[in-house]
């Protein structure tokens, strides 16, 4: 990534969102030297979800939407998940916020459903946008068309590197450790940790034919450093680029052996 020492950048969250898709950005521009900041309703800590299906991990705001000034920022990052950006698309203030990005010309990267935000900001209106399926509507209906590609590849190489970094670091070990520990009794003589451990059995995929590469890695690369062989399914019209982003990841040598 390229060297970001001078940029700020924003990202606006709520309770509901996506861990993965609000850490992960938010981990890529602190290690390019950018300053984040974080925004939303309140200053209380805010829950992430891992798939809308389980609880991840919180975190404290550094801000809220009251106290944001667009002019300090030159780039908004939207997290996804559902309840994130449907409770974001109700605060007045943030849709401000968006439209004075966009306004500004400044760059806006929305994950998922992120788009949502966009849709009540009426600014997609002829552009060219990509999102979570069942967003694809509400951004056809506003007046964007479709488009994947880019997106879809841009994305697959980032997870990968994400997890061929988790992998790397494992080293010799068979475990990786995940969060901190937990108490167990009112003091810290019983305390629990979560580790991540190899799983037997193989891993099989149908991929969706609309994010042949990041639907594929965003799933393989997580069973890959889990010990577990992968088989894939691409979708036939797409097939050629899901072969492609794996002979390129085989030749990068960065599978665990």
């Amino acid at each position: 990534m390229a060297d970001l020492s001078k940029k700020k950048v924003l990202i606006l969250a709520a309770d509901g969102f996506e861990q993965s898709e609000l850490f992960k950005p938010r981990e890529a521009l602190l290690d390019a030297g950018a300053t984040v900041k974080l925004a939303s309703i309140k200053t209380d800590p805010i829950q992430g979800v891992k798939h809308d299906a389980e609880q991840g991990e919180k975190i404290t705001p550094d801000m809220t939407l009251a106290d944001v000034d667009v002019s300090a920022f030159d780039m908004l990052v939207l997290p996804g998940g559902v309840a994130n950006p449907d409770t974001m698309r109700i605060q007045s203030r943030a849709i401000e916020i968006v439209r004075g990005f966009v306004a500004a010309g400044k760059p806006v990267a929305a994950i998922c459903h992120a788009p949502w935000l966009l849709v009540e900001a009426d600014v997609v209106d002829g552009k060219r946008m990509t999102s979570w399926p069942s967003v694809r509507t509400d951004l056809r209906n506003a007046g964007a068309t479709e488009g994947d590609a880019s997106f879809d590849v841009d994305g697959a190489i980032f997870t990968v590197k994400a997890y061929a970094r988790a992998g790397k670091a494992l080293g010799a070990a068979r475990h990786l450790k995940e969060g901190a520990r937990v108490a167990l009794a009112k003091t810290e003589v019983f305390q629990g940790q979560h580790f991540l451990m190899p799983l037997t059995g193989v891993a099989v995929f149908i991929n969706a034919f609309n994010f042949p590469a990041w639907g594929l890695w965003e799933k393989a690369a997580p069973a890959l450093v889990a010990g577990v062989p992968v088989l894939v399914k691409p979708a036939t019209p797409t097939a050629w680029l899901a072969q492609r982003m794996v002979a390129d990841v085989v030749e990068a040598g960065i599978l665990p052996p």
